[in-house]
């Protein structure tokens, strides 16, 4: 496997993580709407919570990452396996997927009806 491909996978699962974890938070955003806060607050907080979450599975995926190129380092012919424009590039284009991610179910959250939310609990 090439080592991009390798940091790609391990990169992506932290991404999933983060669009399951707004899948479920999605309920709750219409509950605050419900009870007065404005839109843009909701959108707020989720972003917030999606930027940590980001840094948070970047920090693990980068560490995971390089813990596995010692294990790929055998098999890689003139390329060093802790190439840092492979690192950032990676980690960048997966850092603004992240936020993608958190940023359309955060919007999509903010424009559900109060009174289903509130049925839905």
């Amino acid at each position: 496997m090439k080592p991009a491909v390798a940091k790609f996978r391990t990169f992506s699962e932290a991404d999933a993580a983060t669009l399951a974890y707004y899948k479920c938070q999605r309920p709750g955003a219409g509950i605050r709407v419900a009870l007065g806060a404005q839109q843009r607050d909701v959108l707020r907080l989720a972003m917030s919570q999606g930027i940590k979450l980001t840094i948070t599975s970047l920090a693990l995926g980068v560490i995971g990452a390089l813990g596995l190129t010692r294990s790929v380092a055998s098999v890689l012919f003139g390329v060093q396996p802790t190439d840092p424009v492979t690192f950032l590039s990676i980690a960048a284009i997966l850092s603004v997927v992240a936020l993608v991610a958190s940023y359309i179910p955060a919007f999509r959250a903010t424009k559900v009806d109060p009174m289903v939310a509130l049925g839905y609990e």
